[in-house]
């Protein structure tokens, strides 16, 4: 049986991710503490920090400009090759909806985009929960106003996808766009 919406994670499904591009902030244990240390992405990320101030403050232990920092950390999220393609292909045949842990200066870069394809939009830094957290998905679906077992979800994460299917709804592990499209043709979303 086909679901009445698939939803998407973004990060390792149809969006690339490149900290690399981080590399010329500094050494990278000074740039991994400076944007991640002391649990102030997992803050940004349940919107408990807003960006102007998540910037400001690596940028301080960076010893970089403000402006510098953001424009790298917007660079660490683009589309994958064929992601957006994947997107309106499935929305053409199912409604979609976007279940992502994410920021919102990445989702400055990405949302735009993804509200005129998705039905609803669901980033963490907007809920206020992230995955695997329960809550995130009973948050998500009350949403939707779908049974989980409605909903076929892809992600990247095994932890995410086994904290989904715990709730009832169908999760896929995928790595990429390819293996997300043949996860649905294999439900009967895509053609073969």
């Amino acid at each position: 049986m086909s679901p009445r919406v698939v939803a998407f994670d973004l990060g390792g499904v149809v969006v690339d991710v490149d900290h690399g591009v981080l590399a010329g902030l500094g050494p990278r244990a000074r740039v991994e503490e400076a944007l991640f240390g002391d649990a102030r992405h997992d803050a940004l990320t349940v919107g408990a920090l807003d960006g102007e101030a998540f910037i400001a403050a690596a940028a301080a232990a960076l010893d970089q400009h403000v402006d510098v920092v953001a424009r790298r950390w917007r660079e660490v999220v683009r589309f994958a090759d064929d992601g957006l393609a994947l997107l309106q292909a499935t929305a053409r045949v199912c409604p979609v909806a976007i279940w992502s842990n994410t920021d919102p200066l990445h989702w400055g870069e990405l949302g735009p985009a993804l509200e005129t394809i998705a039905i609803d939009v669901a980033p963490s830094f907007r809920l206020g929960a992230m995955k695997p957290e329960g809550r995130y998905f009973a948050y998500a679906l009350a949403r939707l106003g779908v049974d989980p077992g409605e909903v076929l979800f892809l992600d990247d994460r095994a932890d995410n996808v086994a904290a989904a299917r715990a709730v009832g709804i169908d999760a896929v592990v995928v790595g990429g766009v390819a293996a997300a499209r043949e996860a649905l043709r294999q439900r009967g979303v895509l053609p073969p």
